[in-house]
């Protein structure tokens, strides 16, 4: 088993997977019949921000799993706030993987890149109206 015909796609949940407050990565393996059933596979993953390590992990692929993660991989508070413009440059958030397999040996190289826009999604506020709370019926 080489893993050169197995599909891979890299997962980001910038609101956490399991935990609210860290950034989740997920390695996910497609489930594709020409694909071997049983893998095993290392890999590492890594945020890079102007050619040095921010924040790294590995973790080894077992047979017949479809997924590995890193739920905890970094702290939202620290991308957004504490460290931002150290993790992101021009606002741009780099991760790389690397996969190899157990023998040591890479699998086939390539670099893919992808666009992601994250929005606020909900916003709130408090206002005291005060011509509402000198508001008496008559």
């Amino acid at each position: 088993m080489n893993g050169k015909d197995t599909k891979w796609k890299l997962r980001i949940y910038p609101r956490g997977s399991c935990i609210a407050d860290c950034i989740g990565l997920f390695l996910c393996r497609e489930n594709d019949v020409e694909c071997p059933e049983n893998i095993d596979l290392n890999f590492k993953m890594k945020i890079v921000s102007e050619n040095k390590i921010v924040q790294s992990g590995n973790s080894i692929f077992k047979t017949k799993e479809m997924a590995r993660d890193f739920p905890m991989f970094i702290k939202t508070e620290d991308v957004i706030i504490n460290r931002r413009s150290e993790i992101l440059p021009q606002d741009v958030l780099t991760i790389h993987c690397t996969i190899r397999r157990n023998d040591g040996k890479d699998i086939e190289a390539g670099q893919f890149n992808a666009l992601t826009d994250i929005k606020v999604t909900r916003r709130s506020f408090v206002w005291e109206n005060k011509r509402l709370l000198q508001f008496e019926d008559k």
